[in-house]
């Protein structure tokens, strides 16, 4: 039995080719609409700059200076694209429709609209992905993505951020029009098989050990004492320590950008959106407890929340290692626990490496854990 349809959607049966078609109203972000004013402002500033760039460099009228003014057509061009993203996300909406054979997906911001198309028997499911109820950020526990799965290595989508149940009442009612056996499945994170890649040899190479039982100088991490262990506390950043460096080249690059534009405007818009991020990375914080028997870590990422736990005996090896992220060709190291079976946890890669590696040596002593790198198989991998 198919799914009751929201009252939110609109379904409207289309005479000519024999369809439907399912009209989404804007999606019901709450917050997180907001975001999509991070990349508006930042293709708007793209794109006013080159703007500028072309009114100021044609001033000259000669063959060379309109020449050189045309040099910012492809920058004002590069800057619609996450204009049109942030658009799509602060006040877009989604149609989905089935005629003459053929599924169509159409994003909509009034009169500017995106199309994508697929042929409805090359269909084989319809999928429901959704967050992992275990691990989702509570503004993202509800939000769904609708696929549709044509066999091929990537999925067609059709439709992301809405409420899972009104999702769920399109896809089905999309599998019983195209005479699929199934109604639609539902994804998550955990069910989806990942294939193990390998990481660059250059940043993944194992990092040496220090064993220091000193906590180093100028580090804000507390060590608290337990009746049964003890507790780490890592503290957030803030918005200006260890992300100056986005805040410094965002004000500046602003304070360009608003300087050829002439807008002091775009420069307040763009200053408050770099704040913004670099808030939000500054709010990133963690708490490890170590027992005589069990390993728990919460943290705080940019976007989700973790809560995980071991046990002693279930612990391979802490150690400071390579995120697989690299910054001017040098590996980003950040604090993993390589668990016996299952995925290493790597975490707080903008921290002080002296910092992990007095971190790793407390709990690898507490926990009796190993400090070398499985050389076998790494696994597969979770990021903090």
């Amino acid at each position: 039995m198919n799914t009751p349809f929201p009252a939110a959607i609109t379904v409207r049966e289309v005479l000519h080719g024999g369809g439907v078609r399912y009209e989404l109203p804007r999606r019901p972000l709450g917050p997180l609409r907001w975001l999509g004013l991070l990349p508006l402002g930042f293709g708007a500033s793209f794109s006013l700059f080159a703007v500028g760039w072309m009114i100021v460099a044609s001033f000259g009228g000669g063959l060379f200076d309109i020449a050189f003014a045309l040099f910012g057509l492809p920058f004002f061009l590069a800057g619609l694209a996450p204009m049109a993203i942030g658009l799509f996300t602060l006040i877009g909406r989604c149609e989905i429709e089935l005629r003459d054979g053929v599924l169509r997906t159409t994003e909509r911001v009034g009169p500017i609209h995106r199309s994508r198309r697929q042929p409805a028997d090359a269909i084989k499911r319809f999928d429901l992905r959704v967050a992992d109820p275990a691990t989702a950020v509570n503004l993202f526990s509800n939000l769904a993505t609708l696929q549709a799965d044509c066999g091929k290595p990537m999925p067609c989508l059709l439709a992301l951020g809405y409420p899972r149940e009104w999702l769920q009442a399109v896809g089905d009612d999309l599998a019983h029009r195209c005479n699929l056996a199934a109604a639609v499945r539902v994804v998550t994170p955990g069910t989806v098989t990942v294939e193990t890649i390998a990481e660059p040899a250059r940043y993944s190479r194992p990092v040496e050990q220090k064993h220091d039982l000193n906590q180093p100088a100028g580090s804000h991490v507390t060590l608290e004492p337990q009746p049964d262990g003890f507790t780490f506390t890592v503290p957030p950043d803030g918005i200006w320590r260890g992300n100056k460096g986005i805040v410094i080249f965002g004000v500046i690059w602003w304070a360009f950008a608003g300087a050829i534009i002439g807008s002091f405007s775009l420069f307040v818009v763009g200053v408050a959106g770099v704040l913004a991020v670099a808030a939000r990375l500054g709010q990133r914080r963690a708490t490890i407890q170590a027992t005589t028997d069990r390993l728990q870590i919460a943290y705080v990422g940019f976007l989700r929340r973790h809560a995980l736990e071991w046990s002693r005996d279930g612990i391979a090896a802490i150690c400071v290692g390579p995120s697989g992220v690299a910054v001017n060709k040098r590996p980003v190291l950040e604090l993993q626990v390589h668990p016996r079976a299952g995925q290493k946890f790597g975490f707080l890669a903008d921290r002080d490496v002296a910092e992990l590696q007095w971190i790793a040596t407390v709990l690898r002593q507490a926990l009796g854990a190993a400090s070398a790198l499985p050389t076998a198989t790494d696994g597969p991998r979770r990021n903090g």
